[in-house]
């Protein structure tokens, strides 16, 4: 009996012992775990900041970017004067614009076309290939928009809404069918004065800029459409 009572108080001695060891163990567990989570939230704050500043690092270099890529493809005065204009939500070239808006018609990349006054947009292949070619993602630059000018067939108010709505249907149409992104944007339509005369004009035209097959004649009726790229 002496003996039973022994080995049971061995026994006990030996649980005790064990409850202590997984106790200590446990809290040895719990500050480890405590100081791991402190540790994993010191490195998700400093990942916010490194975050945040990476952020204000982007803006800037964004900024610096668009400042140099305007200087690099931008360097006639009248031209940035004429996209002043368009910028500040301008809807038709001023009489004081209309020099600088030629200017820029002869050093932007653009193409042309010459639309019927009613019915969808629906330009020539011809055309089509120009503009596939103008809004290829390859030539967007962090500074690039496009801008659509309109020539109204008449004078007067009424030409003036004809010209702005078929402008207004190019500008959709150049956007949802060539997939130009909603970060570009997209300046107009602004009309030029209907009274610009034709040899004003036929010095900055282009042999693309005549007339393709399939275009509508002047007797029909239609309206020309320019449309630019441009990184000023």
């Amino acid at each position: 009996m002496p003996g039973q009572i022994g080995s049971c108080h061995r026994w006990r001695l030996r649980l005790t012992f064990l409850v202590l060891t997984a106790c200590g163990c446990t809290a040895g567990l719990q500050r480890q775990l405590d100081e791991t989570r402190a540790e994993l939230a010191e490195v998700k704050a400093q990942g916010a900041r490194t975050a945040e500043e990476l952020e204000r690092l982007k803006s800037t270099l964004t900024i610096e970017i668009n400042a140099l890529w305007g200087k690099l493809e931008c360097g006639n005065d009248r031209v940035k004067r004429f996209l002043s204009e368009c910028e500040r939500g301008s809807d038709t070239c001023s009489e004081d614009g209309v020099a600088n808006a030629l200017a820029f018609m002869d050093s932007q990349p653009h193409t042309t076309m010459y639309l019927r006054t009613q019915g969808p947009i629906q330009p020539v292949p011809f055309r089509l290939g120009n503009l596939g070619f103008l809004t290829e993602a390859r030539n967007f630059h962090p500074t690039t928009k496009f801008l659509v000018l309109v020539q109204p067939r008449a004078e007067g108010s009424e030409g003036e809404r004809e010209a702005k709505r078929i402008g207004k249907e190019t500008v959709e149409y150049v956007r949802s069918e060539f997939k130009v992104p909603a970060n570009i944007k997209i300046l107009g339509p602004l009309t030029l004065p209907c009274k610009l005369k034709a040899d004003q004009l036929k010095s900055y035209m282009s042999r693309n800029d005549r007339p393709r097959l399939g275009e509508p004649s002047e007797k029909e009726g239609r309206l020309r459409v320019w449309i630019f790229r441009t990184d000023c």
